[in-house]
């Protein structure tokens, strides 16, 4: 009976624990509060890739009630709402929004608070408000970078003014187009769905030989009364450093209402050098280090000029680890940034120390011989009363146990 009643209640306890994690997990964060979850990330090799510090992971959005003035004249509006999940790789700190593309002019519908990662990042956008008359959806991602705000990717809806309009056509890939990050480095990769349904899933890969260095997954819900009709999803990926030269093949899939569709590309890497030029007629001793597109580092203590294999931009830093005798040194520019075919150059540069002076006037003091050290005392000679204390405890615990062990011989004897 006892044992009926502990696994009953052990049950009990398991039931209330995986209720409570699943309502904390599933509760809505609120309109633009961000919530932190488990770690989830592209897959990559990083000898090959370095993905972007981002991902939009998946983007759903819904149109509600449209609300209008009493009188016949414009300025109706649509209550929305989405669900924004990002996959962050780094610190950031992020920003994302939500953009309406009117004829000539844009409009904010919604911009989330600063957050960082590593994580998931899952935002509840509720109960905003969208003017009518939009043309497209943007749903940007921003990093800060130096002080300043750096686009990373994007989510378009385009064509909204024709979501209405059903067409009899499949979703498909329209297109994939790639473009260099100026601010970031690496590639953006756009893919572009046309007539998607209300569900849809972008898949990219990348490979290098036959071998896959890149994989990410995102999915887009969009309301079901635009699902079939002749709009444009564009999801981006990246950007993506691909670090190695070569030729890498680049496969854009989606899926969207049981119907699937394939594109495939390659993208040239070419082989580059950056030289570097060492500037150091004093003779102390430097480190550059580089990393990026290549990593290494390269040490020294005189003028020098070396290259670098890379495929793209390249982060250069230089340090001085020791002066030469009787000089303080100073290499400069102490961080640089190349890209193939560049050359830079780092100079070092020394001023000599001054040598301590004696002040006028001042007779100098002879030497003072040492004053003898005093001899510690023992450990014993300091506290004598410490070492009778432990000897007395040590006699009492020697006479415990002799009058134990008699006691216990003789109850032996009696038995």
């Amino acid at each position: 009976m006892e044992r009926a009643f502990c696994a009953w209640l052990f049950f009990v306890i398991l039931f209330c624990y995986l209720a409570f994690s699943f309502l904390t997990l599933a509760g809505p964060g609120g309109s633009g509060s961000p919530q932190l979850i488990q770690p989830a990330q592209p897959y990559y090799d990083p000898d090959y890739v370095s993905p972007g510090p981002a991902e939009f992971a998946s983007l759903s959005i819904s149109i509600g009630t449209r609300i209008c003035p009493l009188s016949n004249a414009p300025g109706c509006i649509d209550v929305s709402r989405g669900r924004i999940s990002i996959s962050a790789l780094e610190y950031g700190p992020f920003t994302a929004g939500w953009l309406a593309y009117y004829a000539g002019t844009q409009e904010w519908v919604w911009t989330s608070p600063q957050f960082s990662g590593p994580g998931l990042i899952l935002f509840n956008v509720s109960s905003v408000q969208v003017r009518e008359g939009y043309l497209s959806f943007g749903f940007p991602l921003f990093v800060l970078r130096g002080g300043k705000t750096v686009w990373v990717q994007s989510i378009d809806i385009i064509g909204l003014d024709k979501a209405n309009a059903k067409c009899l056509c499949l979703p498909t890939i329209k297109d994939v187009t790639l473009e260099e990050h100026g601010d970031l480095g690496g590639i953006v990769v756009h893919v572009f769905m046309s007539s998607p349904s209300s569900s849809s899933i972008f898949r990219l890969r990348v490979y290098w030989g036959g071998k896959l260095v890149y994989d990410f997954l995102k999915e887009v819900s969009i309301p079901e009364e635009w699902e079939h009709s002749p709009i444009e999803i564009r999801v981006d990926f990246g950007p993506i450093i691909l670090k190695k030269p070569g030729t890498y093949t680049i496969q854009a899939d989606v899926s969207s209402d049981g119907t699937s569709d394939s594109k495939i590309l390659t993208y040239t890497r070419p082989a580059g050098q950056v030289k570097v030029s060492i500037n150091d007629p004093y003779g102390a001793s430097w480190r550059v280090t580089w990393s990026g597109e290549a990593s290494g580092s390269k040490t020294g203590s005189n003028s020098e000029i070396f290259t670098i294999q890379v495929a793209s931009q390249v982060n250069l830093w230089a340090e001085i680890l020791s002066n030469p005798p009787g000089y303080t040194c100073t290499i400069s520019p102490s961080f640089a940034t190349a890209k193939p075919g560049d050359s830079i150059s780092f100079t070092v540069d020394c001023t000599k120390k001054e040598e301590p002076t004696e002040k006028p006037n001042q007779s100098s003091q002879p030497l003072q011989p040492p004053l003898p050290t005093q001899q510690p005392t023992s450990y014993t000679a300091q506290f004598p009363a410490l070492l009778i204390l432990t000897t007395a405890l040590s006699l009492i615990a020697i006479t415990i146990s002799f009058v134990a062990l008699v006691v216990i011989l003789k109850r032996q004897r009696r038995i």
